[in-house]
């Protein structure tokens, strides 16, 4: 945009700048929005309404309310996949349609004694902040509903949210770093063993 030393015509260049600069804030800010959004609906969902736990039919509330063993170590194996940048405001100038393999290594999942690794290798773009590694740190799962926490050796993390069937994960993963969003996308995952 250039802008002409006339009067009125600089007034106008200083006004398309300053709403240019709004329209990027108020893309980054839904951006952000709809991630935490999204957070809060799948913890909400994950805790239940207000403390109270609703029966399907047929099945009683004991039932419902003894742990079931398979819903706490269907996670274990070796996941590999793909995650792939796919919502590109506010990332880093470049990275959209960043793809990377990753593995989730999930040695032993039951309850709080979650236990297991994060890699990430190139794809068509080196990982995202350099982080190669990875502590796998709580995975939370109701019925297909799986969610990964993955803290990084710099202390960002990455959440991991997605539908499992059988032995293959579709979803989307959510990195942050100092509580802002800092990358998003579409994540693919099938266990190896």
């Amino acid at each position: 945009m250039t802008c002409y030393p006339y009067r009125w015509l600089v007034v106008f260049c200083d006004v398309e700048r300053i709403l240019d600069a709004r329209a990027a804030i108020f893309r980054l800010v839904i951006g952000r929005c709809a991630g935490i959004a999204l957070v809060f609906l799948l913890t909400s969902c994950a805790s239940g309404s207000g403390g109270q736990r609703q029966t399907e039919p047929g099945v009683s509330s004991e039932e419902m309310a003894s742990p079931k063993p398979a819903a706490t170590t269907n996670m274990v194996g070796v996941w590999q996949g793909t995650t792939r940048v796919t919502n590109c405001f506010g990332v880093e100038p470049g990275r959209c349609g960043a793809q990377q393999n990753v593995t989730l290594n999930v040695t032993a999942h039951a309850g709080a004694n979650t236990e297991g690794y994060y890699k990430c290798s190139y794809g068509n773009q080196n990982c995202l902040g350099q982080n190669t590694s990875g502590q796998i740190v709580s995975i939370l799962t109701n019925r297909e509903n799986v969610a990964v926490r993955v803290v990084m050796p710099d202390t960002s993390s990455c959440l991991f949210l997605g539908r499992k069937i059988q032995d293959a994960i579709d979803g989307n993963y959510i990195c942050y770093a100092g509580g802002a969003i800092r990358e998003q996308g579409a994540w693919h995952a099938r266990r190896l063993y």
